[in-house]
């Protein structure tokens, strides 16, 4: 379990907390926001052009979104949930949270027929989950998947469910490789890297694991959640490319689980006004926790153990600065968590470098798998 600093941590402003405070390697969904996060989806029937000038919707697309996104309806759930036909073999994408207690399930496809289905496994990070539908007979064809990520610049089509209806609506890649930050069960902002940013042209719903689709209806990635903006006329939305989904639906397929490499401190960013006042490197990591019994503690990293207010900002001393990452420099948190997520695989060994004052060292640490409990209070 995640236990936060030292009794003066809490003094520092939650802003300041949510805002730089990254845990490395546990890029974890809010299990508490889900519950107004995940969408009600109507089912295919009642979709509605949103732009025929535009020629948004035609009957190529209806007829392809019915047969690969539906809603189905769990026993004993009163909410419906949209599911993604991964392949003809029966495998169906549904939100994570909404089978994690389950192993046989039965629910109601959008045609009334009643099926069984078996929990394949789940991710509650990315909140992907899979099933297997015995009578896959009764399921349509799945769309076709995009090979390669999306690229800026182009255009997708989601799922938005408006007055009763749910509405197709373009949206636009903005941002490729980001790194989403969400909301944990326990205040922290965490980085999950990987993400698309998709702009759309209009207020949209809180929406989660539905299907991300090219211009050619090619399955082109899962989103993640939305961000509704003050001026409610755009909203952003965090997406997986098909790539980093496929990686995970595989390994769940293989094992049952989609194993993350964790090495355990949180860390922000070295900002101009912390190297100086703290004679810190210009750029890197600086490490404010490293938790108990963790990988980075066995490695000998040190967190900050001091905290310091000056020209009415706090500061956290003590601590070391990660400045390379297997020998190549890292410049930001972010940065690292991508390398970290790309670069390793739990029980690898990678090298930090470290700078510790004046003092420049190489730690060897071997990567560990994020625990379960990091979902816990």
């Amino acid at each position: 379990m995640f236990e936060r600093l030292d009794t003066w941590t809490n003094k520092i402003p939650l802003n300041v907390r949510l805002g730089v405070v990254a845990l490395v390697g546990v890029t974890t969904l809010s299990l508490a926001l889900q519950s107004f996060i995940w969408p009600l989806m109507a089912t295919p029937s009642t979709l509605a052009p949103i732009n025929d000038a535009a020629n948004v919707y035609d009957a190529e697309w209806h007829d392809l979104l019915a047969n690969a996104v539906f809603d189905i309806a769990l026993d004993g759930d009163s909410e419906q949930h949209t599911a993604v036909l991964w392949n003809n073999d029966g495998y169906l994408l549904v939100p994570a949270h909404a089978i994690a207690d389950c192993r046989m399930l039965n629910m109601t496809l959008p045609n009334g027929n009643r099926v069984r289905g078996r929990v394949v496994g789940y991710d509650l990070i990315s909140n992907i989950g899979v099933i297997a539908i015995e009578e896959s007979q009764q399921l349509g064809q799945a769309v076709p998947k995009r090979t390669r990520p999306l690229a800026r610049g182009e255009q997708v089509y989601m799922l938005n469910r408006v007055n009763g209806q749910t509405q197709m609506v373009v949206g636009e890649v903005e941002r490729v490789s980001a790194v989403a930050r969400v909301e944990t069960h326990n205040g922290y902002s965490v980085p999950f890297p990987d993400a698309m940013v998709i702009a759309v042209q209009q207020p949209l719903a809180h929406i989660s694991n539905v299907g991300v689709f090219d211009g050619e209806y090619r399955l082109a990635g899962v989103s993640l959640r939305s961000m509704p903006l003050a001026t409610a006329t755009i909203t952003r939305t965090y997406a997986l490319p098909i790539t980093v989904v496929a990686k995970i639906v595989d390994d769940i397929l293989t094992t049952g689980e989609h194993a993350y490499p964790w090495l355990g401190f949180a860390g922000e960013t070295v900002d101009p006004e912390m190297s100086t006042i703290l004679g810190l490197p210009e750029t890197g990591v600086y490490v404010i926790q490293v938790l108990t019994g963790s990988p980075a503690e066995q490695a000998g990293l040190r967190g900050a153990n001091t905290l310091l207010e000056i020209n009415n900002r706090q500061f956290r001393a003590g601590g070391d600065v990660i400045v390379a990452f297997n020998g190549q420099p890292v410049h930001s948190m972010e940065e690292f968590i991508t390398r970290l997520m790309h670069e390793s695989q739990p029980g690898e060994t990678i090298t930090l470098t470290v700078m510790r004052g004046q003092t420049q060292k190489t730690l060897t640490v071997v990567v560990g798998k994020r625990p379960d409990e990091m979902f816990l209070h």
